[in-house]
């Protein structure tokens, strides 16, 4: 089944699991995580590791006798994926204990290939232009109206009277950060 927190088509093919061995997954589901962890929170444990593809956290559930967090993280590239495992070992991993909680993992069930097709896709899009549309207000209300996502951060890089640059880190490439592209490139009016 799908998760009442997946705010994506799960009929979609690119949504369906790939048929690949165990040891080429790329998803992993990550339990037992602290009930109020912030995907900023969740990032920072994993810095330096790669690049991440998608990260979507799912809050605790008192009725469903779910008193933790957990996170689905798909990394883009399989050499990430086996880092990640290999740093932070499957079950009670003594490398990813955030806040006295220690993770357990497990490759996600619905397996996700490496993506060898996006080798310069990113999570984090840089905004710059007018000030009047590049600030975070304005840019964080026309996200909101046209796209679901969560934020690792969103960074001021230049401020200025006329010009602004403005950083935001997207929690997952896609859906998101591939959708502030397609957003920004292709509507008129935000140019």
């Amino acid at each position: 089944g799908c998760s009442p927190n997946y705010h994506g088509d799960p009929d979609l093919r690119a949504n369906r699991s790939a048929d690949i061995l165990d040891e080429d997954n790329c998803s992993f589901w990550i339990t037992n995580l602290p009930p109020d962890v912030t995907y900023t929170e969740f990032l920072s444990h994993i810095r330096e590791i790669g690049r991440v593809f998608a990260l979507s956290m799912t809050a605790p559930n008192a009725t469903t006798g779910h008193e933790t967090s957990a996170a689905k993280l798909v990394f883009f590239e399989l050499r990430a994926a086996q880092l990640f495992w290999n740093r932070f070992p499957k079950y009670y991993s003594d490398g990813l204990v955030i806040r006295g909680y220690r993770a357990i993992i497990r490759h996600n069930r619905t397996k996700f290939a490496e993506i060898t097709t996006l080798r310069d896709a990113t999570r984090v899009v840089t905004i710059s232009g007018p000030t009047s549309i590049v600030n975070i207000s304005t840019l964080t209300k026309y996200f909101q109206a046209r796209f679901y996502y969560e934020t690792d951060d969103v960074n001021i890089i230049v401020k200025g009277q006329n010009f602004s640059v403005i950083e935001y880190r997207f929690s997952s490439y896609r859906a998101q950060a591939e959708s502030a592209h397609r957003s920004l490139t292709t509507d008129v009016n935000m140019i």
